[in-house]
């Protein structure tokens, strides 16, 4: 089972989240790296991400019993084929 990245921070009562160990977030278009320490205020951007919320809406999320997939897999393109021939 893969720990889920919220396990990595721990949330303030002003809102603000702070990374208590090294993670990482997989994105489908660039690896977000969080260093230990590092605080995100709910109006506070890193790497376009304005994370405070993100993680908020995770918890969110995981609270309502949704499912949110954090990670993507590579989608391959789509194949024609062609109908089976009659016989």
């Amino acid at each position: 089972m893969k720990k889920r990245i919220t396990d990595s921070f721990r949330r303030g009562m002003d809102g603000r989240w702070m990374c208590t160990e090294a993670a990482t977030f997989h994105h489908p278009t660039k690896n977000i790296l969080f260093a230990p320490g590092a605080v995100f205020g709910p109006e506070d951007t890193f790497m376009g991400v304005k994370v405070a919320k993100w993680l908020d809406s995770l918890v969110d999320a995981r609270r309502a019993g949704l499912t949110v997939r954090l990670e993507m897999a590579p989608i391959a393109p789509a194949t024609r084929q062609s109908p089976p021939e009659a016989l």
